[in-house]
């Protein structure tokens, strides 16, 4: 008996609730590619500003060790042009969709 209530109940439920789109309006394929990319960018930004504080970590916790010093310094500065690098490409994204989203309407 439960399990048939729980069949019953829970599409109720999700019919209430009314989600909306996560995408928001989304009608053509090249704004819904652009969301996509846009998103895996702040993905890959986030994950390039941790491996600066990991850098940063290595470099305080290096105890005088040149060694673990240089390594901390270098994952700083790949993580940095890597943020940069990101940041270009979504500026060159954000332009080009643009460009599309324009020529579509």
């Amino acid at each position: 008996m439960t399990i048939i209530m729980l069949f019953l109940a829970v599409p109720s439920v999700v019919l209430a609730l009314q989600l909306p789109n996560p995408l928001g309006n989304t009608t053509t394929v090249p704004s819904l590619i652009g969301k996509v990319m846009k998103g895996f960018l702040g993905i890959l930004g986030a994950v390039a500003l941790l491996e600066v504080v990991l850098g940063a970590n290595s470099w305080l916790t290096a105890g005088g060790n040149e060694e673990k010093i240089t390594k901390g310094k270098e994952r700083i500065k790949w993580a940095i042009v890597g943020l940069v690098v990101i940041f270009l490409a979504y500026l060159f994204l954000n332009f080009v969709f643009g460009v599309l989203q324009k020529r579509a309407t």
